[in-house]
């Protein structure tokens, strides 16, 4: 999509918005957007993979395996926003709350709740999430 490439960050965040009320074929330029350089397209491109729901599911766990953390940070964000139907995600989220970055660790421990953070068992892996790796 070369809107997604525009110079001026309110075209691309308005884009990703509305990417969210097309088909799941618009996920690839939306994981793309996870990286973008604006925190605002960032965050439009999280809002609108949660709102494609399941449909996203996988390529979201795939980018969980991002070498940017910007993106991983983006990918667990938007399974937090798709909420409880993303549980089956719940294993690879398990796996980056050590992420090595900051920000992907914060996006796990609030994804956490989102995504059915409210049982007992989810609160260890919420709070670790704000430790330091070994």
């Amino acid at each position: 999509m070369k809107l997604l490439d525009d110079d001026n960050a309110e075209v691309r965040h308005a884009l990703a918005m509305a990417l969210a009320k097309m088909s799941p074929d618009c996920l690839p330029p939306l994981l793309e957007a996870l990286g973008d350089k604006n925190p605002d397209v960032r965050g439009a491109a999280s809002l609108s993979l949660g709102k494609l729901g399941t449909a996203a599911l996988g390529s979201l766990t795939e980018a969980l395996q991002s070498r940017n953390p910007v993106v991983r940070a983006g990918a667990v964000a938007a399974l937090g926003k798709i909420g409880p139907k993303a549980r089956s995600a719940g294993r690879a989220v398990d796996e980056v709350r050590k992420d090595p970055a900051p920000l992907v660790r914060a996006a796990v421990a609030e994804a956490v709740g989102h995504l059915g953070g409210h049982e007992a068992h989810c609160i260890p892996a919420s709070l670790s999430a704000f430790e330091e790796p070994a």
